[in-house]
């Protein structure tokens, strides 16, 4: 009797499937057999691209003559571990009575490059049927319908032709750089397409903090019948800043001795509304997981990921879609009805009582490319056997998706504008009128103005207040942000970012305090003195995954790709050239023993500063005082901070450097001295 074969991308997956399809089914050793079919699984990616070394032993020894390292055949190999299954899985493709073999592994380009390699290293006969099953979720009736809407294999062809393309370029670009850089500095460098580019975004923010001076500025505050306003300039209600700090005291001192009254210029009266944010992709539940409970961005995907494989309450967690297909409208009353019997609530209720309707805004085939939007699933659970993370994730997305039936957010909004003295003051005030979706989850601020206050109207000046501000950096990074920001710049897929994070960290060159991100030395070298532009370019890297996108349209070929590709690592590694002071300073760093030797006094506390492997750092924990080795301005002129430039510094706040000038400390006390900011500054000779 024929059979059908099932190949899931993960035991889990196989088994669910033996479990809704199968009748008399018999465990096997890495197989589920029933009368009918069959039923395995890899273990995720169960071949991977062989190391350099495997193609000739030479390339065993890192060294700069070999590079770059480009295979005439990029060759696969059974990962470690996974050889047994890989053979269980070969022997099944080549039983006689298999009809037909079916790719049920995840529905995106990684799954669709599991599956082919699975299939073509097993070197499969060429008279069996291949197709493909294409889900979102892992419920009975989701899987049920996708074997029997299952496609050719060939229709997800371009699909699979750029995975293996990205699979490859990362290789190539991973190895030929990383042996690069390592064999020309002494240390071990590892660097990537992706993952160079989202570093250099996480040390330049940390350069600018690094850099800032903060400025003081005023802000004049004026309160007429005690409603606080703000003066502003230049027709421009944002614009409130005083930097001319004589001008704005002046200016103080003049409205709070006035005894004139305001005047209502203009008073502007809208009604405003806001839409439903739009339903989750990943990186919109990362970011919204990290800003609301602090969870990295690979804790929630793991999150929703075993909410998706073992719970079955969402949908596919690795999705870049905002959106559902038309054909889903039929879902959506299941979906409803799962989420009020997981998370009873008063909304719940408000939905069903009022028959209201899901906003059909959420329905777009055309910005469906691959999976949907993330939703709950039609199934249902008792929340109580959640993990407190599982329930935050799964309310997060269940209420997002109740959201959409509650209508726009509405307000009447109310904007003041007040001369007083020739100068513009402004308030606003707001009230709702219909809190439409944020009764869901989201806080509104209503305030008020005078009832009485119309435009030309005189009114009494209470009191001016001056308030003193001090300009600051842009913050840190955290997940929420650098996971927008590398959406922004196409770096990586809601699938891989929250690795490459995770990569950056286990590598030392950033870690994560307090949800930010802070780039570690290590990092900062690589990225100010030793990559190469093009290589930590978030413009090229956002160029390079749009032409990935183009291959899945058919409109770029993967060979083109790849040529053009190896010709850039080519020339990359022909025009890069050894910062031999650098080398120098790092050969030192990794043969010396460091033992926190006292250098001087703390120009900021007052404590020791000792010298360590990085810097020169004040003993004292709450102060930040540093001096970095390579500090920036010093590496304009490829210098650097040595113990003897460190020692008079800080005791004379400058250096002389011969041939080059004088290097200044710029303290910037803020009046407090663990809040004082500090910069190297230079003076030509």
């Amino acid at each position: 009797m024929e059979k059908i074969l099932f190949i899931a991308e993960k035991p889990d997956v196989g088994k669910e499937l033996a479990k809704y399809f199968g009748n008399n089914t018999k465990m096997r050793n890495g197989y589920i057999e029933s009368d009918k079919y069959i039923f395995t699984w890899g273990f995720g990616h169960i071949l991977e691209l062989v190391m350099p070394e495997e193609y000739n032993k030479k390339y065993k020894k890192w060294i700069i003559e070999d590079l770059p390292i480009i295979p005439n055949k990029y060759k696969h190999k059974v990962s470690s571990g996974k050889k047994e299954q890989f053979n269980i899985l070969k022997s099944l493709i080549h039983r006689n009575d298999i009809s037909e073999i079916v790719n049920a592994c995840d529905a995106d380009r990684e799954g669709e490059l599991i599956f082919r390699l699975i299939y073509y290293y097993s070197l499969p006969p060429k008279d069996k049927k291949v197709s493909r099953m294409w889900f979102d979720t892992k419920e009975k009736s989701e899987l049920i319908k996708s074997f029997k809407n299952r496609m050719g294999l060939e229709t997800y062809n371009q699909i699979y032709e750029e995975a293996i393309t990205r699979s490859i370029i990362d290789w190539s670009m991973g190895i030929n750089f990383s042996r690069l850089y390592s064999v020309l500095y002494p240390d071990v460098y590892s660097v990537g397409r992706v993952q160079t580019p989202t570093l250099k975004l996480i040390v330049d923010r940390e350069m600018e903090i690094k850099n800032f001076i903060s400025k003081d500025y005023y802000v004049i505050e004026g309160f007429f019948e005690n409603q606080k306003t703000e003066m502003y300039f230049e027709n421009k209600v944002s614009n409130t800043a005083i930097y001319d700090l004589e001008k704005g005291k002046n200016i103080y001192e003049n409205l709070k001795k006035s005894v004139e009254k305001g005047i209502i210029n203009k008073i502007d009266k809208k009604k405003e509304k806001k839409i439903a944010p739009k339903l989750y992709d990943l990186s919109a539940l990362q970011q919204d997981a990290n800003k609301k409970f602090g969870y990295s961005p690979k804790e929630t995907l793991n999150i929703a990921q075993e909410l998706y494989e073992k719970k079955k309450l969402l949908s596919y967690p690795r999705s870049d879609s905002r959106y559902l297909k038309n054909a889903m409208k039929s879902e959506i009353a299941l979906i409803f009805s799962g989420i009020s019997k997981t998370i009873p609530n008063k909304i719940v209720n408000e939905i069903e009582e009022n028959n209201l309707e899901f906003n059909n805004r959420n329905f777009n085939d055309k910005k469906v490319d691959g999976h949907r939007a993330i939703t709950p699933t039609a199934s249902s659970r008792n929340i109580r056997t959640l993990s407190i993370k599982e329930k935050n994730i799964y309310t997060l997305v269940a209420n997002r998706f109740l959201e959409q039936y509650l209508g726009d957010y509405i307000y009447n909004l109310t904007k003041v504008y007040i001369k007083f003295e020739g100068y513009d003051f402004y308030t606003k005030a707001s009230q709702n009128v219909n809190l439409g979706w944020k009764k869901v989850s989201s806080k509104t601020n209503e305030n008020y103005l005078p009832v009485d206050w119309v435009e030309n109207k005189e009114i009494e000046k209470t009191d001016i207040i001056l308030q003193s501000k001090k300009t600051k950096p842009k913050a840190r990074y955290t997940g929420q942000s650098i996971l927008k920001t590398m959406k922004k710049y196409n770096l990586g897929t809601p699938a891989t970012q929250a690795d490459i994070i995770e990569k950056l960290k286990q590598k030392k060159y950033i870690v994560n305090k307090k949800k930010e991100f802070i780039a570690l030395e290590k990092g900062i070298i690589l990225i100010n003195d030793i990559v190469d532009e093009k290589i930590k370019s978030v413009e090229l890297t956002k160029q390079m995954e749009g032409q990935l996108k183009l291959i899945r349209k058919g409109e770029f070929t993967r060979d083109k790709y790849i040529e053009n590709v190896h010709e850039y690592v080519k020339e990359v590694i022909n025009n890069t050239e050894v910062n031999n002071e650098l080398k120098s300073l790092l050969n030192k760093q990794v043969n010396t023993t460091f033992n926190n030797e006292v250098i001087g006094i703390c120009p900021i506390c007052g404590n020791e500063v000792v010298d360590i492997k990085s810097n020169y750092f004040c003993t004292n924990s709450e102060c930040k005082f540093a001096l970095w080795k390579n500090d920036i301005i010093f590496k304009k002129f490829k210098k650097t901070i040595t113990l003897s430039r460190a020692k008079t510094i800080l005791k004379n706040k400058k250096v002389k450097v011969k041939d080059v000038g004088v290097f200044n400390l710029i303290i910037n006390d803020k009046g407090s001295k663990y809040l004082t900011s500090w910069k190297i500054d230079f003076e030509k000779k």
